[in-house]
């Protein structure tokens, strides 16, 4: 395929890029992209005057994606507005002190949980999550729980969690926590399961039943982002960690204290509605 010298031609399926040509100036310079079972370099050896590239011409680049610089405004609408693909490097969407969104800078933990945000954001799946410890520390032994099960986020203008459901386990082993804004703050307002059926128990089946019980749960906390779920409205996914510390006695079942901490990301496919916790 032919190049001309303001041009850039990636080969892009193909795994061989061979440049023919005086310099990268060359007009009449060109590329042959193909798919070759020997190396590059060996098909390139048998062109006279040619070598493997990774552009066309080479030394060429690819244009700058213009971004959103510190201090500007990154609502979606505005983004799209200005052709804009977003905050520029090492800074995030988040509201400043008059609730506006805007590029602020980020910290390395920070910039890492929103890639993982819109990695799930620009997927098929809505919620990815993982559990540690996987045990349940009770007066009827050590439970085994083997996995996040179906899990949701429900989030209020700018990206702030205002509701979740997050299912530990599934239905005959397992608990389910949901929370919601209560006097301005984000808590856990259910906690309710069957534990019987886990790996690990020693009781009778009713004693394994949780129902609606939230006190075991002695405190919580949400430590993590949004990322703008790519919708024409206003929608996010979240990023970060459920931390709950249990302890107390759901019917005849006695949580010992401990610590579960519940990292992923889950996206909602509503749009951002209702209000955010005091202060977040």
């Amino acid at each position: 395929m032919a190049a001309g010298s303001d041009e850039v031609d990636q080969c892009g399926v193909y795994n061989c890029c061979v440049f023919s040509g005086e310099a990268t100036e060359d007009a009449e310079a060109t590329c042959s992209c193909f798919s070759t079972d020997a190396t590059c370099e060996q098909e390139a050896a048998t062109r006279p005057g040619s070598e493997v590239v990774s552009e066309c011409p080479p030394g060429s680049q690819q244009p700058e994606v213009a971004c959103a610089s510190e201090g500007e405004n990154c609502r979606s609408d505005y983004l799209r507005q200005n052709d804009l693909e977003g905050c520029c490097e090492g800074t995030l969407c988040r509201q400043d002190e008059n609730g506006v969104p805007v590029c602020q800078a980020a910290s390395t933990e920070d910039l890492a949980l929103h890639a993982r945000c819109e990695d799930l954001a620009a997927s098929s799946e809505f919620s990815d999550f993982t559990i540690q410890p996987m045990t349940l520390s009770t007066s009827h032994g050590f439970l085994t729980i083997s996995e996040v099960g179906l899990s949701s986020a429900l989030t209020g203008p700018g990206g702030c969690l205002n509701e979740f459901d997050i299912r530990l386990g599934d239905l005959s082993c397992g608990l389910n926590f949901s929370g919601a804004i209560v006097d301005g703050a984000l808590k856990v307002t259910d906690v309710s399961g069957f534990l019987d059926a886990c790996p690990g128990f020693s009781g009778s089946a009713t004693d394994g039943y949780v129902n609606s019980v939230p006190a075991v749960v002695t405190d919580f906390s949400f430590e993590g982002l949004a990322c703008d779920a790519g919708r024409t409205f206003e929608s996010y996914c979240i990023a970060g960690a459920f931390i709950f510390t249990l302890g107390g006695t759901a019917g005849d079942l006695t949580f010992n204290p401990q610590t579960l901490t519940i990292e992923g990301a889950a996206c909602t496919p509503l749009e951002a509605t209702g209000e955010c916790p005091t202060g977040g």
